[in-house]
């Protein structure tokens, strides 16, 4: 596992969870996973924008 690899799991390991409250919170439980795997497909994608 490289680096960026690393980094993204911290990232995802300490605020999966939050997003997937927000997410069941706004849309219910059903979408809660769909939200949380979309949100984290796009950080990954964008992962060389985050400070």
């Amino acid at each position: 596992m490289n680096d960026a690899e690393r980094r993204f799991t911290a990232i995802y390991d300490s605020c999966r969870q939050r997003v997937w409250a927000y997410a069941c919170a706004r849309a219910g439980g059903q979408i809660a996973d769909e939200v949380v795997s979309e949100t984290f497909a796009i950080a990954w994608r964008r992962f060389g924008d985050i400070p």
